[in-house]
């Protein structure tokens, strides 16, 4: 096959998903190797979720911010220890970073959402740069807008 053909047919191939964690030292990609100070591309997707640890231990999750795994409703529950987050795809040529982002790191989000509100754009429309900051014990995930060159 010729090039041209190779390029039109990985254009239909679906993403590759890379599942992201957070460590004060940046983004752990798929759970191994080192973390990569930043990652960028276009926030594809954003939808709520819920998490509730007991001693570092997942014991209910929430995909949809809405309904438990094991079919609570959220609402219902409403227990102190659960937590909200945004679960942030972002898509960067033929991968979609999939992040978990927490109350700081939510806020810096939606400050960017705000920003292209403001300007009166749409965030799919950005380019924009993930970097982690180190808190100490947790990362922070900031954001910032990519002006095409």
């Amino acid at each position: 096959m010729n090039s041209e053909s190779d390029r039109i047919r990985q254009a239909f191939l679906p993403p590759v998903v890379i599942y992201t964690r957070l460590r004060p030292e940046g983004f752990v990609l798929n759970g191994t190797g080192e973390p990569v100070a930043q990652i960028q591309g276009r926030v594809e997707r954003v939808n709520l979720l819920r998490k509730r640890f007991v001693d570092s231990v997942l014991v209910c999750t929430s995909p949809d911010g809405i309904q438990s795994r094991s079919g609570l409703l959220c609402d219902e529950c409403l227990h102190p220890q659960c937590r909200p987050q945004l679960r942030v795809n972002l898509r960067s040529g033929s991968s979609i970073y999939v992040i978990h982002l927490s109350n700081t790191s939510a806020d810096n989000f939606f400050r960017l959402e705000d920003e292209a509100k403001n300007r009166g754009e749409d965030l799919v429309d950005w380019i924009v740069r993930l970097k982690v900051q180190d808190r100490g014990r947790w990362g922070e995930v900031t954001f910032e807008r990519i002006y095409p060159r």
